[in-house]
C-alpha cells in the first residue's frame, strides 16, 4: 500500500518537474553569448578609442609641449603601470568580469 500511494505520489509530481536539461548545449548557449557580449564590447572600445583619437587630434599642437615636460618625470612611473597591466594580464588578476 504504502510503495502504491509512493509510486503514485512520483507520478504525479514528476508532471511538474521542468524538463531536463542538456548541460552541453546549456555550455554552447553561455558560450555563444559570451562570444557575443565580448565582441560588443571590442567593438565600443575600439570606437572610442578612435573617436577619442580623432578628437584630440586637431588639440595635438597644444598638448605637445605639455607631453615633452613631463615626459622625464611621468616616464618611469608609466613604465612601472605598463609593467603592473601587463602583470595582471598574465596572472589573471583585476576586475571581476560582468555577469550576464
Amino acid at each position: 500500500m504504502r510503495n502504491e500511494l509512493d509510486q503514485v505520489l512520483a507520478a504525479a509530481f514528476a508532471q511538474d518537474l521542468p524538463p531536463a536539461r542538456d548541460a552541453a548545449f546549456c555550455a554552447r548557449v553561455a558560450e555563444a553569448r559570451a562570444r557575443r557580449a565580448f565582441r560588443r564590447d571590442v567593438g565600443v572600445m575600439a570606437f572610442l578609442t578612435l573617436a577619442g583619437g580623432a578628437l584630440l587630434i586637431p588639440f595635438a599642437p597644444l598638448i605637445a609641449p605639455a607631453f615633452k615636460a613631463l615626459t622625464p618625470a611621468l616616464g618611469p612611473a608609466a613604465a612601472g603601470l605598463a609593467v603592473a597591466a601587463l602583470v595582471a594580464l598574465l596572472t589573471g588578476e583585476g576586475a571581476e568580469p560582468r555577469r550576464t
